[in-house]
């Protein structure tokens, strides 16, 4: 099926994604979509970017460059070594996704010391209460930010 993503998604950047330290990172935005908050850590100091989306003509729009790649992925399986990248950025994803889970299990086994992390509770995807989404977010370390926007997206940034 055809992923459905705003354009107004293309340029939102959430003031979450400044509370990590990219100096230096390598980051995957898995879910990326157009890549915005990835390539947005790059400004923050980070080295290296991968895009991973499944939606191939969504990366498409977005350019490679001396510190983005785009990797045409699906977050159940990252063709990722364990531990590669230093923060992940899980944004939006998870409620959407069948196997949701396996996703989690994924997004731990490749990052090293940060994921940031969000779920939106939209009509086409799975609701997600604010402790399922707690409870995931701890699987991968320690909470270090949870927000509550409403009752229908909430953001966190777990420390490892």
């Amino acid at each position: 099926p055809r992923t459905v993503r705003a354009r107004s998604a293309k340029y939102s950047i959430p003031p979450i994604l400044a509370e990590v330290d990219y100096t230096d990172a390598v980051v995957a935005d898995v879910g990326s979509g157009f890549g915005t908050k990835g390539a947005a850590t790059i400004r923050w100091g980070a080295r290296y970017v991968v895009l991973l989306d499944v939606d191939e003509g969504v990366l498409r729009e977005r350019g490679n460059g001396l510190k983005i790649e785009r990797v045409v992925a699906d977050a159940h399986m990252l063709p990722l070594r364990d531990k590669a990248v230093d923060v992940v950025i899980f944004w939006n994803v998870y409620n959407f996704l069948q196997l949701p889970r396996l996703a989690v299990e994924e997004v731990g086994r490749v990052a090293r010391r940060a994921v940031v992390f969000s779920v939106y509770n939209a009509a086409s995807g799975r609701f997600v209460d604010f402790w399922e989404f707690l409870q995931v977010a701890r699987r991968w370390g320690r909470v270090a930010v949870a927000k509550r926007l409403g009752g229908s997206q909430f953001q966190a940034v777990v420390l490892r």
